[in-house]
């Protein structure tokens, strides 16, 4: 019953918190994408409006030509009476009729109001009364007369014709025909259909609106429709909310001083929604199976996995190393001991005292000698080495022979085997006496100060940072600045005051070495393959590839990148290199980003809204470590943050985003190279 109980409450805790992250990630998404969209859709509507104004400029232009041809000329000089000048300009009109097919009509106007030439598009007669006594020709005289000579009079969008009836929306252009003494003897009107330009210049989901509120749209057959517009429009440009997934863009636009018009376009985005809702359903369900299935899974096994733990915990992988993989922790521990030794010794290397000691071949030795320090361990048996809890005075005098059959172990390797490598000597001297303290008081020996070899004394101080801040089956892990605070404590009584002083001055790269291997290691090794714990590096293996060779030879080239961090890490170089790191990001996001996406987009890949964001994401997190620099500077806080960040990239979004991304593409290929 209790098992039961459990078990339902891990899946409904399962259940909520995947809930809220897929939610709030579908929200996030969807507010994001349609802010993209708006962006887009103003985008498209600054570049039609700038269109439709030089379309205006340009035609503006196309008339003043027509007026200076001398045939024109000619024609307005003789006050419209010349009959050759009156065949060869209605020629020139006719002909101007028939390029620009968005011209609804153009008239001459003489100096009385008579019509002397009045066409259509097509060419033919307009059939308009030789007078100017029909309204919006007689209007747009008065206009057109009050302007000075050479300024052209521009309408705006009219529901008509010159007889002042109701008809298709037109804008009509005026322009004083004069001689060449500036005597005015008429007007060229010209007459633009709206529809047409609208249909030659717009994108199909565009429509214009007049500053007075109709809107003219096409119909199907193009021809203009023409009616009231539930929107309203005010300013240069913006957006109308109109439902949650609607909205109304608008810009205006100028097409000749003191006259507009609005462009808009609707914004639908309920499509996009509704997929989101979709793809927020279909995950949730999968999750919940997948999670049931699991927890059903553990709910069987639980008891004998516990059963199998306890008994086969130490000879996990006991012959490779029966010490580290004996106890789980003290693999790790042995392995970040031995990059905490070479930074401390290199440290010290910078005293006068120790540097004719502390050579490269010394360090070299030191960092191979480490992982035996606690091989004695194999002596302890399992009750007291693996206790989960503080060990009785009875089992730690126990617990402390270990440093004895170290010794002995490796003693006996060097002498019976006749190796007298430096190493295995300076690997018995740590194993020997780690545990002796400066002041006399530590085991098993009681040596004092410079009696305790040098690489014990050193790792004394590595040994103990480590066992402080790591979790252990008896304590819970402490912070960075509590293990400082500790070691300073026991300055000249448990720790030489030489390595005490060396320690404070490359704490912060311990820092980055114990939090790298916590993230990396403990995080992450049992989640991908292609960690290999004792060099922590990434290998790169057939798990790693998506199948696509140009983003296969990418993603090697950035896990080159990170093992070099990693490496330059463990060697207390991390802020050295973590520049130059956030450097080459800058530029292989742009590279790669834009290879994905153009993949992407190619194949028409489903989830490329996700993929994308998740890009984006990243951009962000890069930006933010831009900041830290330039306002904190390189330190250790940001290595740790970078080495989080790109670490996390790698199996969250190579190893599954872009291994989804690559089963897609494979497909894809393959079906291009089918015979």
């Amino acid at each position: 019953m209790k098992q039961t109980k459990s078990f339902i409450k891990k899946t409904a805790l399962a259940f909520v918190l995947m809930t809220l992250p897929i939610l709030y990630g579908g929200k996030f998404i969807f507010e994001n994408q349609k802010i993209s969209e708006d962006r887009n859709s103003a985008i498209e509507l600054s570049l039609s409006g700038n269109i439709l104004k030089n379309f205006f400029i340009d035609f503006e232009r196309d008339v003043r030509l027509v007026v200076r041809i001398p045939d024109f000329k000619e024609y307005i000089e003789n006050n419209f009476s010349s009959a050759h000048a009156d065949k060869e300009v209605r020629d020139i009109l006719k002909n101007m009729s028939v390029l620009f097919h968005f011209i609804r009509s153009i008239s001459v106007i003489d100096s009385r109001g008579n019509e002397r030439i009045g066409l259509y598009s097509d060419g033919k007669r307009s059939g308009l009364p030789a007078n100017s006594n029909f309204v919006s020709i007689k209007k747009s005289l008065e206009q057109i007369s009050a302007l000075p000579t050479g300024r052209f009079y521009v309408s705006p969008i009219m529901f008509g014709d010159n007889t002042g009836k109701n008809g298709p929306p037109i804008i009509r252009l005026g322009y004083t025909l004069s001689k060449e003494d500036g005597e005015k003897k008429g007007v060229l009107f010209v007459d633009l259909n709206i529809a047409d330009i609208v249909n030659e210049i717009l994108p199909p989901k565009m429509f214009i609106q007049t500053p007075s509120g109709y809107q003219i749209s096409l119909g199907d057959d193009k021809t203009a429709l023409v009616a009231k517009s539930p929107y309203t429009f005010t300013g240069q440009d913006g957006s109308v909310r109109v439902s949650d997934s609607i909205d109304a863009h608008f810009k205006a636009v100028e097409f000749y001083p003191e006259n507009f018009f609005f462009i808009g376009m609707i914004d639908n985005h309920a499509g996009l929604k509704n997929s989101l809702i979709k793809v927020v359903f279909v995950s949730m369900i999968m999750f919940t199976v997948f999670s049931l299935l699991m927890l059903t899974l553990t709910f069987r096994t639980t008891k004998a996995t516990k059963e199998l733990e306890e008994s086969h915990r130490a000879i996990i992988f006991s012959l490779a190393n029966l010490a580290e993989w004996r106890d789980p922790e003290t693999g790790y521990h042995l392995e970040r001991t031995r990059n905490y030794g070479v930074l401390l010794a290199r440290e010290l290397r910078k005293k006068e005292k120790y540097k004719n000691i502390i050579d490269e071949q010394f360090i070299s030795d030191l960092y191979n000698a480490a992982p035996l320090h606690d091989i004695g361990k194999v002596g302890v048996r399992d009750s007291i080495l693996l206790k989960e809890g503080k060990l009785t005075q009875e089992e730690f005098e126990i617990m402390k022979k270990h440093v004895l059959i170290g010794k002995n172990i490796l003693r006996d390797v060097i002498e019976k085997f006749n190796i007298n490598r430096p190493f295995l000597v300076m690997s018995k001297n740590i194993a020997a006496y780690h545990h002796e303290r400066y002041d006399g008081s530590g085991y098993t020996k009681a040596l004092r100060g410079d009696d305790i070899p040098l690489e014990a004394r050193i790792y004394a101080v590595c040994d103990s940072y480590d066992a402080i801040r790591a979790k252990r089956p008896y304590k819970e892990p402490i912070t960075h600045e509590k293990a400082i605070e500790f070691i300073v404590k026991d300055k000249g009584r448990h720790f030489d005051p030489d390595m005490v002083d060396a320690f404070i001055s490359c704490e912060k790269e311990f820092m980055e070495v114990f939090e790298t291997y916590r993230f990396f290691i403990e995080t992450y090794s049992e989640d991908n393959s292609s960690v290999v714990r004792k060099d922590l590096k990434v290998e790169w293996d057939e798990s790693l590839s998506v199948g696509v060779s140009e983003i296969d030879n990418q993603h090697k080239e950035l896990i080159r990148r990170i093992n070099s961090l990693l490496e330059a890490i463990l060697h207390g170089k991390g802020k050295e290199k973590a520049a130059e790191m956030l450097s080459f990001l800058e530029n292989y996001t742009t590279m790669h980003f834009g290879t994905e996406e153009a993949y992407m987009l190619k194949y028409s890949y489903p989830d490329y809204n996700d993929h994308l964001l998740q890009h984006q994401i990243f951009i962000k997190e890069l930006s933010a470590l831009n900041r830290h620099i330039e306002t904190q500077g390189v330190n250790s806080d940001l290595v740790i943050k970078l080495n989080h960040d790109v670490i996390s990239w790698l199996i969250n979004h190579i190893c599954k985003v872009d291994k989804e991304l690559g089963s897609f593409l494979k497909v894809k290929l393959a079906e291009i190279n089918l015979p």
